[in-house]
């Protein structure tokens, strides 16, 4: 099975999962430091938006979800950044 050693072949490893770590560490320190921030300038942000106060409910109850997609989102669109750098 020369494809899974090749798969797991350390050099391999190295430029798919360091990248990856880097991503996460990264927007992982920047959202539990600024996360209430963010999320209470996408609630006064939202009030201006139609139907702006469903939003700001949504994001002031729940915005522990926002916060999850935001960091799903942001970690992958920077993993190409980060493995640029290899």
């Amino acid at each position: 099975m020369k494809v899974l050693e090749d798969l797991f072949d350390k050099v391999v490893l190295k430029y798919t999962l360091l990248p990856l770590g880097m991503s996460l560490l990264f927007w992982g320190v920047l959202l539990v430091l600024f996360g209430s921030d963010i999320l209470n300038i996408i609630a006064n942000y939202s009030k201006s938006l139609p139907y702006g106060d469903v939003i700001s409910g949504f994001v002031n109850s729940a915005g522990w979800i926002f916060l999850i997609i935001l960091y799903y989102l942001l970690t992958i669109s920077t993993l190409g950044v980060f493995s640029s750098l290899f």
